[in-house]
């Protein structure tokens, strides 16, 4: 079922990466870039998870539906992950492709909150 716990590691490292950047670019007030690595972060996370259930998707649509079939739903995490990482997708989209939106501190370092919190949700779940 599980294609490599390696694997898994290494999207982990990777969301703790995109985490650590959005975190530096926040900092630089680089706030579009960091809301990006944000959700990416989040992206990482979801698809690790996915891979320990041995559910694989390409598309970010798939990796959100994965995630509320097989963690979601199953209680294994609540409704505000897939909520958060959904809205976090929204604004992904919104600052990589519509130029004339502003993106503040205030979001940037909410979703910066959200993706820390997803993350180590994950890691105390993989952890049991």
């Amino acid at each position: 079922m599980v294609k490599s716990l390696d694997e898994i590691d290494y999207y982990m490292r990777n969301a703790l990466e995109n985490l650590e950047s959005s975190i530096e670019l926040y900092k630089l007030k680089k706030y579009r870039n960091s809301l990006s690595l944000s959700y990416y972060s989040m992206f990482m996370v979801a698809k690790g998870l996915l891979i320990l259930k041995g559910y694989t998707t390409k598309s970010h649509d798939g990796v959100k539906r994965g995630f509320s079939k097989e963690y979601v739903n199953t209680g294994d995490f609540e409704k505000k992950y897939y909520d958060e990482l959904s809205r976090s997708e929204t604004l992904r989209i919104q600052a990589d492709y519509d130029v004339t939106l502003t993106f503040d501190e205030k979001i940037a370092k909410e979703r910066i909150d959200v993706a820390t919190d997803f993350l180590n949700k994950a890691k105390e779940y993989l952890d049991k």
